[in-house]
């Protein structure tokens, strides 16, 4: 267990959020632990900045069942706080979806973006479904689309993708300040919630401090933008978080036959899994974005990859729901 898990441990472990400040407050606990060298503090202030723009769509009364969606999103930071737990108590012991993120937190060849968003195929894949139907199942009303319900479901997705694809929550420089704000501020600028976990551009891909040497290799000739629009191009929250409903759909379904939810569980947890440990390939840069004054080799080109290397996770898509 590294030197900070096991205050990581007791912040996870405190039980069920009920409230975005209960919410606000845990994530701000982990954040004070976390740094830029661990992976997992870029979703958690991914997870920070969204929790703070629920909280001002709720004041301006954009929800048709504000505290539904309160309920939805406290129920899915549970089973994260949950896996946080079983993998800081006995790492391997939790689900597998979560898995890619917490083995990958010392991983410094992928960009922060990749880690966000393995927390969020994680969050939104797997957990998000449960959530639902627990939700769904404290109201005694079905997952149906169309229903007010679904349309704040959507809405929430609409958040979720505003605040991942910013890029000036991932280019700008500036300190995680989102939670606090979740945690009270009456005044919360909406421009805010997605500057607060920004990441330096010297932490884009390494987030060791900026080499004043000149650049070398593909991905110094890179620009940071560029590199998270790769990123980005493997990933569609929308199209997530329509999967996420489907399976909420199933498994409401499958409450009467509780061996096959528990099979359909376990299988959609593997995949998630598997889904989350693509998305933490190296980063590598496509050809046609290198600067063209990057030296060539005296090799004729190919396009294939060195037999030795595998090819970028960039240009292989991962064939999944979550994926363009």
């Amino acid at each position: 267990m590294a030197n900070n898990d096991s205050t990581l441990l007791a912040i996870a472990s405190k039980g069920p959020v009920n409230t975005y400040a209960a919410l606000a407050s845990r994530l701000r606990a982990l954040d004070a632990e976390l740094d830029g060298a661990d992976g997992l503090v870029w979703f958690n202030r991914w997870y920070a900045a969204v929790t703070t723009a629920l909280v001002e769509s709720s004041r301006r009364h954009r929800f048709d069942d504000a505290r539904f969606v309160e309920r939805l999103e406290c129920h899915a930071a549970d089973r994260y706080f949950a896996a946080l737990t079983a993998h800081l108590t006995d790492p391997g012991s939790g689900p597998s979806c979560w898995e890619p993120l917490f083995q990958a937190r010392s991983q410094s060849d992928a960009l922060p973006i990749q880690h966000a968003i393995a927390g969020i195929n994680a969050h939104v894949n797997h957990d998000l479904p449960v959530a639902l139907v627990t939700t769904c199942g404290e109201i005694d009303q079905a997952p149906v689309r169309g229903a007010p319900a679904h349309a704040d479901y959507e809405r929430m997705g609409t958040i979720l993708d505003g605040v991942l694809c910013d890029p000036r929550a991932w280019l700008s420089v500036g300190p995680s300040e989102a939670l606090a704000a979740a945690e009270g501020a009456r005044d919360l600028a909406p421009s805010r919630s997605r500057l607060a976990f920004a990441a330096p551009i010297d932490a884009m891909p390494h987030r060791a401090p900026l080499d004043p040497s000149p650049p070398r290799g593909a991905l110094a000739a890179v620009s940071p933008r560029a590199q998270l629009e790769e990123a980005l191009s493997i990933w569609s929250s929308k199209r997530a978080f329509e999967a996420a409903w489907a399976t909420a759909e199933v498994r409401w379904a499958l409450r009467v036959t509780p061996l096959i939810s528990h099979h359909h569980l376990e299988a959609l947890d593997r995949m998630v899994g598997l889904t989350g440990r693509s998305l933490l390939h190296a980063w590598q840069a496509h050809p046609s974005q290198t600067h063209p004054s990057q030296p060539h080799s005296s090799q004729p080109h190919s396009s294939q990859p060195h037999p030795s290397q595998p090819p970028s996770p960039i240009e292989r898509r991962p064939s999944v729901a979550s994926s363009r």
